[in-house]
């Protein structure tokens, strides 16, 4: 029986922590013959010993929670830890892996954040210690990914991007991300307006500005009665700047920035848009994107990589960084938009399983 720990500091939110709550899962035995230990810390146990049980979960405490912190104590106590506790592989869920690494088990990195590779996304990101946090990340991830056993992508365009600063071979593989299957499950929606949906946490690089003048631009094309409805985090700089744009649009009446909320209640928000946007520019794996094709609604996707290589022929594609090229999309999609059809869904489903991409992991365990 294979002994794996893994590093769940990290996931405190968002994409990193559903990876590891639904590659983990229990699918059809897949990690049956496997004994998993998840290290994590105060802010994040709780998560992790609902799904897992406590007696599978080591909660290092509040140092856990702050990246700074982290990555002390991950260099000083993280190999000593997997040595005395004999473990075989160790999984270090946010890429980085300490500076010594025992050689008694296997290392297997996974990248989820592309955001680091990116001249262009680290200078427009808001805040000194924000580019600081980005720079650190590029080159602990670099160095780690050319000393660990093995390294898990998300997708073929975070492997071509981030190998090309690797530059050394590796011992790599290209696993997707899945669908959790409450988002093929018919729900109601929470909005009892018409409405367009973005969902996204507030950044630069998600192009929420973008959206806005896009959106000014559809209303005024006789569109009416219709919201936007922004879901995500929009504290901070950039969230604030998008509300004063939103001001000066004069479209308070016509937007909605619902912030974070309940990830069950996401499908059936989903389901019942009109049409589903997705503006990012940088994506490793673009899990929204993935969830909104479960939904069957129309989605209007960003046109960079690797929104294609997700979204193919079941989505449209715009500019995000364009909006008249978003408002020409949109008022063109409008009145000619179709659910998909049950054969597409099926595509979907079978392209993007968690019970698939659990097994495609377990296998590249097993090669190490």
């Amino acid at each position: 029986m294979a002994k794996i720990l893994i590093n769940a500091l990290s996931a405190q939110l968002g994409g990193g922590q559903t990876h590891l709550l639904n590659v983990f899962k229990n699918h059809d035995n897949v990690w049956s013959d496997s004994e998993l230990i998840f290290l994590t810390s105060e802010s994040n146990s709780q998560v992790f010993e609902k799904e897992f049980g406590k007696e599978r979960v080591i909660n290092i405490g509040p140092v856990g929670n702050s990246f700074f912190q982290r990555g002390i104590w991950e260099n000083f106590k993280l190999s000593r830890m997997a040595s005395d506790m004999k473990v075989d592989i160790v999984f270090l869920a946010a890429g980085i892996a300490p500076f010594w690494m025992t050689k008694k088990c296997k290392w297997v990195a996974i990248s989820h954040n592309l955001l680091p590779y990116g001249w262009k996304s680290i200078i427009q990101s808001k805040g000194l210690g924000l580019k600081l946090k980005l720079l650190i990340i590029r080159y602990a991830q670099i160095w780690s990914f050319r000393h660990t056993t093995g390294v898990i992508f998300t997708s073929i365009h975070a492997s071509k991007v981030i190998k090309s600063f690797i530059k050394k071979d590796i011992k790599d593989v290209v696993i997707p991300s899945g669908i959790n299957s409450i988002f093929f499950e018919k729900k109601n929606t929470i909005f009892d307006v018409p409405y367009l949906l973005y969902v996204s946490t507030f950044f630069e690089y998600k192009h929420q500005k973008e959206v806005l003048i896009a959106f000014r631009k559809f209303l005024d094309q006789g569109n009416k009665g219709i919201k936007l409805i922004f879901i995500g985090n929009n504290s901070g700089l950039y969230g604030d700047e998008c509300k004063k744009l939103c001001h000066d649009l004069g479209l308070n009446d016509s937007v909605i920035f619902k912030g974070n909320i309940p990830y069950a209640e996401l499908p059936g928000i989903m389901q019942h848009a009109l049409l589903n946007i997705f503006a990012s520019d940088c994506e490793n794996c673009p899990n929204i994107l993935l969830e909104y094709l479960a939904s069957g609604t129309p989605i209007l996707c960003s046109n960079y990589e690797p929104m294609p290589e997700f979204g193919r022929k079941f989505v449209t594609y715009f500019d995000p960084t364009d909006p008249e090229d978003l408002a020409k999309k949109l008022v063109a999609m409008f009145p000619n938009r179709a659910p998909m059809s049950q054969e597409l869904l099926s595509e979907v489903k079978g392209l993007y399983s968690w019970k698939l991409a659990a097994a495609e992991i377990k296998k590249f365990f097993n090669t190490l």
